[in-house]
């Protein structure tokens, strides 16, 4: 079996550097379940692009959907 699978951190990290480098400074997280990896790694890179750039991470900007 084949996977093909995307780096869920560069991503999440690359997505948020290039608003940031836009202008913007409140940047939303909307992400799944953490119980998946995907997402996990995903609000990493976010994280890590909003230190890196010294803008506080604040914790009502992180939303989740779960689908039923």
């Amino acid at each position: 079996m084949k996977v093909i699978r995307g780096d869920d951190y560069t991503g999440g990290f690359e997505a948020t550097s290039h608003l940031i480098s836009k202008g913007c400074k409140d940047i939303v997280f909307i992400g799944g379940p953490l119980s998946c990896s995907l997402y996990t790694e995903r609000l990493s890179g976010y994280k890590a692009a909003l230190q890196e750039n010294k803008i506080a991470f604040k914790k009502q900007r992180i939303f989740f959907f779960f689908m039923s």
